[in-house]
C-alpha cells in the first residue's frame, strides 16, 4: 500500500484512464469471490463483487478499440456504458460515481491532480443523490472519504500518485471503519462488501499507474471476525443462523428511454413499489434499481415515463439462501458438484431441491456470462463441476467457462429446463461420478419441452403468421402451434407429442399466470386426458405463460 516517491504523474488522458479502468477490472475478476463473500447489506445475497464486475465489464466491452485520448469525450463513453451495464445496488453506485466523473471532466482533453480530485468528489457526491436512502458504513461512505482525502490532498501536491496514494490509504482506513457505522456488518463480522470492491478498484489503478503486474497483487480480504472457508472470507456463522427473514423478494432493474423524463418522479413512483432504490440518467435515458415484492407492477407504472427495456429480476430470497447454505456448510465438498442455469424462483427451488448445489436464475432471460458461470462453479468447492446449461444459447457460454477456471467443468448439454430437470433425476451422490454423468446424458431425451408464450407484436415464424395477441406454443424450440387462448394451443400440443398412456405432463406456471387460472387450465386437460398424469409446478419465469414438460 506504499508507493515509490519517485513516480510522477501530472495528468492523465482519455485513454490512460480506460486502460487503469481495465485492469482495475482484472482485479476486481480476481477478487469477487471474495467480495461476495463479505456481502450482508442491504440484503446477505452474497452477489456484491459479481455486481460490480459484471458492470466494469460491460464498460471495458462497450469502450473496446476506442483511441480517443479526449478525457471529456472518454468519460462520457464509460459513464454511457456503466450506466446501460450496471448490475445491482453496487453496480448502479458504482455507474452513478462515473457519471459525476465525467461531469466534472467536461471539456477537458486531460486532467491535473486537482481535477482528478474534484472528479473524484463530483462522482461521490452524484452516487449520494442517486440512492433514495443513502446509508453510512457503505460504499458510498467510502467513495465520501477517498474523495475529501483527495481534495486535500490536491492542495499540497500536483502529482496524481499522490492522490491516489492518498486517498487509497484513506479508503482501506474508511472501509474498517464502516463496521462500526452499519450495526449488520458488526453483527456479521465483516466490513461492506461494496467498499471493499472500492478498494479493490482502487489498487488496481494505483497497480496500473506504477506499471506493476495486476497478476500479482496481493490485497487483504479477511474479514474482521477473520473466519474463512475455502480460502474467502467467512460472514460469521452465528449471525446467519440468526437471520431468518422470510422474504427478501426481488432485485428488479430497467432501463427507460424517452424525452424530458423527470429523475425525481420516477424515482418517487420506485419508491411506492419498494426499498433500495436508485434512479440514474437524465431526461432521455433513466436506469431504476429496487427491491421489490412486485417486480412487474413497478415496470408497468413506469412505463408511462417511456419505453421499458432490459428488465432484469434477481430472486433475492434464492440467493440468501444460496449464500446462508454456503455460510454455515461444513461438510466436506461433494465429489461431483451440481450448477444450473435456470429462469424463475419455482424453477430454482425445484433445482435445488433435486440436489443442485448452485443455481443462477438468471431472472428475465437465460443470458448468464462466463464469469457468472465461472463464480457458480468456485464458490461448490468441488474439483468436478457438471453444469447444466438448459438452453442452447448458454452452451458455448459454459464450454469456454471451462477453458478459463481450474474447476474440471463438465458440460450436460440440456437445452430447456425440463430436460435438466430430467437429468438430474439421473443423478445420485450414491452412485460412482462416471455412471451419475452418464445416467445424466441418458435421460437428456427423455423429455420433450413446450413453452407457451403470448405474442407481443405481429410477427412470421418460418412460415407461420402470427397476430399479436396471439398464444404461441414451442415444441422443442421448433415447431409452432398458434391459438386464441392458452389451453386450447396446451391441448393441440399435447396431440402432436402422440404421449403413450401413463405419461406425465407437468405444467410449470409463470408470474404473468394467475393461480387460479393455471389450476383451472390443470384440472381441464386431466379431464379432457384421464389416461395422463397431469402436475401444477410454479415456475416462476417471467415470459412464457407456461414451460410445459412432457415424458
Amino acid at each position: 500500500m506504499s508507493y515509490r516517491k519517485n513516480i510522477i504523474l501530472a495528468k492523465i488522458d482519455g485513454r490512460q484512464l480506460l486502460d487503469a479502468l481495465s485492469t482495475a477490472t482484472l482485479c476486481l475478476e480476481y477478487y469477487s469471490n471474495h467480495i461476495n463473500a463479505l456481502n450482508v447489506f442491504p440484503v446477505p445475497d452474497g452477489d456484491t463483487g459479481t455486481n460490480m464486475l459484471l458492470t466494469m465489464q460491460s464498460v471495458i466491452k462497450e469502450t473496446k478499440g476506442n483511441k480517443n485520448s479526449d478525457l471529456s469525450a472518454m468519460s462520457q463513453e464509460i459513464s454511457r456504458a456503466a450506466l446501460l451495464g450496471a448490475r445491482g445496488n453496487s453496480g448502479v453506485i458504482l455507474s452513478q460515481f462515473f457519471s459525476g466523473m465525467a461531469k466534472e471532466f467536461q471539456d477537458h482533453p486531460y486532467c491535473n491532480a486537482a481535477l482528478l480530485a474534484k472528479a473524484l468528489q463530483s462522482g461521490s457526491n452524484a452516487a449520494y443523490y442517486a440512492v433514495s436512502k443513502p446509508v453510512e458504513g457503505t460504499m458510498l461512505t467510502v467513495l465520501r472519504d477517498l474523495s475529501k482525502k483527495a481534495l486535500d490532498q490536491a492542495i499540497n501536491s500536483a502529482n496524481i500518485m499522490d492522490v491516489l496514494e492518498s486517498s487509497l490509504l484513506e479508503a482501506h482506513q474508511s472501509l474498517e471503519r464502516t463496521p462500526d457505522l452499519l450495526p449488520i456488518l458488526k453483527e456479521a463480522g465483516v466490513v461492506d462488501s461494496g467498499g471493499q470492491g472500492l478498494v479493490v478498484m482502487l489498487e488496481g489503478l494505483a497497480c496500473h499507474f506504477k506499471g506493476n503486474d495486476p497478476n500479482k497483487l496481493r490485497i487483504n480480504m479477511a474479514s474482521s471476525a477473520e473466519i474463512e472457508i475455502d480460502g474467502f472470507p467467512k460472514v460469521d456463522p452465528t449471525f446467519l443462523s440468526a437471520n431468518n427473514k422470510s422474504t427478501y423478494g426481488y432485485c428488479t432493474q430497467f432501463i427507460i428511454q424517452g424525452q424530458l423524463m423527470d429523475l425525481k418522479q420516477v424515482r418517487f413512483t420506485a419508491e411506492a413499489f419498494g426499498d433500495s432504490v436508485t434512479v440514474i440518467g437524465d431526461e432521455s435515458i433513466i436506469k431504476v434499481h429496487l427491491h421489490t415484492l412486485e417486480p412487474r407492477r413497478i415496470l408497468d407504472s413506469c412505463s408511462r415515463f417511456g419505453e421499458t427495456q432490459q428488465f432484469h429480476v434477481d430472486d433475492m430470497d434464492s440467493q440468501h439462501n444460496q449464500f446462508k447454505s454456503r455460510g454455515l456448510r461444513d461438510q466436506e465438498p461433494p465429489m461431483l458438484g451440481l450448477l444450473a442455469v435456470c429462469v424463475g424462483s419455482g424453477f430454482t427451488d425445484v433445482l435445488k431441491d433435486l440436489g443442485c448445489h448452485s443455481v443462477i436464475n438468471c431472472g428475465d432471460t437465460m443470458n448468464p456470462s462466463a464469469e457468472e458461470i465461472i463464480s457458480g462453479v468456485e464458490k461448490i468447492g468441488a474439483k468436478r463441476v457438471a453444469v447444466l446449461p438448459n438452453n442452447p444459447d448458454v452452451i458455448p457460454v459454459v464450454l469456454q467457462a471451462a477453458s478459463m477456471t481450474k474447476v474440471e467443468l463438465i458440460c450436460i448439454p440440456t437445452k430447456s429446463i425440463p430436460q435438466g430437470i430430467s437429468a438430474l433425476l439421473g443423478y445420485s451422490p450414491e452412485i460412482a461420478v462416471e455412471d451419475a454423468l452418464s445416467s445424466m446424458n441418458e435421460n437428456i431425451n427423455k423429455v420433450t419441452t413446450m413453452e407457451i408464450i403470448r405474442a407481443a407484436r405481429n410477427t412470421r415464424i418460418d412460415s407461420t403468421y402470427i397476430e399479436q395477441g396471439q398464444i404461441i406454443g414451442r415444441i422443442e424450440r421448433s415447431m409452432i402451434i398458434t391459438g386464441h387462448t392458452t389451453l386450447e394451443v396446451l391441448n393441440k400440443g399435447i396431440l402432436k407429442c402422440e404421449l403413450p398412456p401413463g405419461s406425465l405432463v407437468t405444467l410449470y406456471w409463470g408470474q404473468m399466470t394467475n393461480e387460479d387460472e393455471a389450476q383451472e387450465t390443470s384440472e381441464t386437460l386431466q379431464r379432457i386426458y384421464p389416461n395422463l398424469d397431469l402436475e401444477l409446478v410454479y415456475g416462476g419465469q417471467s415470459r412464457y405463460d407456461y414451460i410445459v414438460s412432457l415424458e
